[in-house]
């Protein structure tokens, strides 16, 4: 992730059926190093993200219920 210009968090992430898992390898965030789960969907060149598990609240916090348009 990147925040004015600087890197804040180092992540590896992995898709496979709908699942998203993100793991936190570096940064400032409070996540530590459990991975978060989330199902997503497209429709609509839009990305949702439901969260199926994530004890970091800042983590999960940070997706929009709307949301991401394909720029």
């Amino acid at each position: 992730m990147i925040y004015e210009g600087l890197i804040a968090e180092t992540m590896s992430y992995q898709a496979d059926a709908g699942t998203l898992t993100i793991k936190k390898l570096s940064g400032g965030s409070p996540c530590g190093s459990k991975p978060g789960q989330y199902k997503y969907v497209i429709e609509n060149d839009v990305v949702v993200f439901s969260p199926i598990s994530d004890e970091c609240n800042a983590r999960y916090n940070s997706f929009s219920p709307e949301g991401y348009k394909k720029l």
